[in-house]
């Protein structure tokens, strides 16, 4: 074959090489547009239809915002039945925005009565559908995912609010739990294994710690150690101090146990529970004596429980001091920590009558007792006793009799008549 006859078949072969591609390229892109046309609306079978889904719609794996379409008897998607294993789950997540679905009417996803959306619960999920997924849930109000502890060194820089919040939602919930799991002997403040260190720093209005509760115990302390209380004031100026802002009647401490002082008390009046067992009603600044033992030795707490009644006779050796208030015995069937079940004072009571208990002030200055003048106008310093009068104080002139029968010293004075003064009580 000549040179030129080779040249000739070699360009005609060429030519038909690049028909067919051109051929085959053309067949190709009419196979995609075909596909492209029939995935736009619904999945089609087979890999077709895994393919589609995996590309998915624009709006899934939905939005933020509420869906469009509700769920009649309680199911969202067309092809996500009651019987679906998944039901409840897909169902929540479309009621709160985190998906929408496809919508229905395409090849082989048949709109029903509800027209109802389809979930395509076997389709595989895309790294960005998953990122969708994840973004939409963590904005929804109340999440809660549970994680590991993962501890805050330092949360700063929050203006008017707070650097660490911790909400308990549900009943017996801790909102922020601190332990100290250490071991060691050291005993001071900034070597103590604790559970949280509250500090105020603030130059002025600093407070280490607000502890409120609009309905139970503000503050509730417990330790299971018996060799120490569960809790132990190391040092500050303030010291403690209990009870409602103003002069209010409710301030008050109710300790299940002894009290020890390691100071002096200042402005201290003592009280002793008592039970009226007289035939008449008691009131506040009732001059008081013993009148028998209650039935049954009684108790409050671990001791012994003392009948009383209004004093009676000049010189009466049994007086025990000065009607105070009504007082309500514990209710061991009370909710712990409330005052129905520690007992408490009734501070609006007017009197307290045959078989309730009251409070008998027993030492201290009293702000008012009743007195009278019949022996003799009683002024500042003069010892006071019983009366002929049932529950009135008289001035003692004769100090023998008054030996082991004196109530106290008078803090203000009476010329005539009977009225109230302030006492300062001293039982001897």
């Amino acid at each position: 074959m000549s040179g030129q006859l080779r040249l000739k078949t070699y360009r005609w072969i060429t030519g038909i090489l690049a028909l067919v591609m051109a051929l085959a390229i053309g067949a190709a892109n009419v196979t995609s547009a075909a596909n492209v046309g029939a995935h736009n609306g619904a999945p089609g079978s087979g890999s077709e239809k895994i393919a589609a889904q995996n590309k998915g719609n624009v709006e899934q794996p939905g939005t933020s915002e509420a869906p469009a379409v509700a769920c009649p008897s309680g199911q969202c998607f067309t092809d996500v039945p009651p019987g679906n294993t998944f039901y409840a789950f897909v169902n929540n997540i479309y009621a709160q925005g985190l998906v929408t679905g496809y919508p229905c009417g395409g090849l082989g996803e048949p709109c029903d009565s509800a027209s109802r959306p389809y979930y395509r619960p076997s389709a595989s999920v895309g790294r960005g559908q998953m990122a969708k997924f994840v973004d939409n849930a963590r904005n929804l109000a109340g999440i809660n995912i549970q994680t590991g502890y993962t501890p805050i060194s330092s949360i700063s820089d929050q203006p008017n609010g707070a650097g660490v919040q911790g909400f308990g939602t549900v009943q017996d919930s801790t909102g922020v739990l601190g332990s100290g799991a250490g071991v060691g002997n050291s005993r001071t403040i900034f070597d103590l294994n604790t559970g949280g260190y509250l500090s105020g720093s603030g130059a002025t209005n600093s407070i280490g710690a607000v502890l409120y509760s609009a309905h139970d115990n503000a503050t509730w302390v417990q330790t299971d150690n018996t060799a120490f209380g569960a809790e132990y004031v190391v040092e500050g100026k303030g010291g403690v101090i209990v009870g409602t802002p103003g002069n209010n009647p409710l301030n008050r401490v109710t300790i299940n146990g002894p009290l020890t002082v390691g100071g002096g008390c200042t402005g201290c009046t003592l009280l002793t529970i008592m039970q009226n067992t007289g035939n008449g009603d008691l009131h506040q600044g009732d001059v008081a004596s013993m009148s028998s033992a209650v039935a049954g030795a009684a108790m409050v707490g671990d001791q012994p429980l003392v009948g009383a009644d209004l004093a009676q006779g000049a010189y009466n050796s049994a007086v025990v001091g000065v009607v105070a208030h009504r007082w309500v015995p514990a209710d061991s069937s009370a909710p712990v920590g409330s005052v129905q079940n520690t007992g408490y004072y009734d501070y609006d009571a007017t009197s307290i009558k045959p078989g309730e208990f009251m409070g008998v002030a027993t030492t201290g200055a009293y702000k008012e007792v009743q007195v009278s003048a019949a022996n003799g106008p009683i002024h500042v310093g003069d010892m006071l006793v019983a009366s002929d009068t049932a529950g009135v104080a008289m001035k003692a002139t004769d100090k023998m009799q008054a030996f082991g029968a004196t109530l106290g010293k008078a803090m203000g004075s009476l010329e005539s008549g009977t009225g109230t003064i302030p006492v300062m009580l001293t039982l001897k």
